[in-house]
């Protein structure tokens, strides 16, 4: 793997180790500024949000806008997909597949200058009723007693599908919405993926949607430490699971281009 690739998963996977996780995902999924790297996947916006930053561009791209990088200011690296062209050996298609990742050097806004930038007026979220969220799900949510140190599940079956709560904190509703929404919104993934691998993606979106709302929450560190001792390359296992972070997210709040983003 190239090495500027390497640093670059490595810096996602110090993120998830310091706690900032959720905070991070929360600001890269509703960006707070319509620029171009707003537009970019989730594992590049979060390598942006690493090197403080919420507009990042090539050097070509901040020519286009009259702006250059100062002399002596350091780039740091995005993460660029690599495909290629192969035929399915069944169907004699013609299929796009992913075989890697090149990076691609970028630069932060404040290590330009030029040409001034518009003013970015920060975007505020609207006060979702996540309840109405988990009807829209087809979700009933009901109070439950507290047994088996349970403080809440989500159950899909025979009966229909049902959040039950035994505790008041919403933390523990929008964990168990987070996984509503992963069955909603990615069926098949959902399937896929083992309890564990489960638990931990509710557990990252539940601290991202505090974050969206001004709640602190303790950060989800499971993740990382679930990775760690389940596959061999923990960078790429984490990156594999943004994606779906970002889309159960997006599922629950609304999308991007709907809404207005969180500050």
């Amino acid at each position: 793997m190239n090495d500027n690739v390497q640093k670059a998963l490595d810096e996602i996977v110090e993120l998830f180790k310091s706690g900032d996780i959720g905070e991070k995902i929360a600001i890269a999924t509703f960006p707070p500024y319509d620029v171009p790297c707003s537009k970019w996947s989730l594992t590049n916006q979060l390598l942006c949000l690493i090197h403080g930053t919420n507009d990042a561009r090539g050097f070509r791209q901040w020519n286009e806008v009259c702006r250059h990088v100062k002399k002596g200011a350091t780039s740091f690296r995005i993460l660029v997909p690599c495909h290629k062209k192969v035929e399915d050996q069944e169907t004699s298609e013609e299929l796009t597949v992913l075989v890697g990742f090149k990076a691609a050097p970028v630069f932060r806004s404040e290590d330009t200058e030029g040409e001034p930038l518009p003013e970015y007026v920060p975007r505020e979220l609207p006060n979702h009723r996540l309840l109405d969220v988990a009807q829209r799900f087809g979700v009933d949510v009901q109070t439950v007693p507290y047994q088996n140190r349970v403080m809440g599940y989500y159950q899909d079956g025979m009966l229909g599908k049902r959040i039950g709560l035994a505790s008041p904190d919403e933390v523990v509703f929008w964990h168990e919405l987070a996984h509503a929404a992963h069955k909603y919104a990615l069926p098949t993934d959902c399937r896929m993926r083992s309890r564990d691998e489960k638990e931990v993606i509710a557990d990252v979106v539940a601290v991202a949607i505090g974050c969206l709302f001004g709640v602190k929450l303790e950060a989800a560190r499971k993740l990382h430490d679930y990775i760690l001792n389940h596959t061999k390359n923990p960078a790429t296992g984490i990156v594999k699971l943004l994606s779906v972070i970002e889309q159960i997210l997006k599922a629950i709040v609304g999308d991007a281009n709907s809404f207005p983003a969180a500050a």
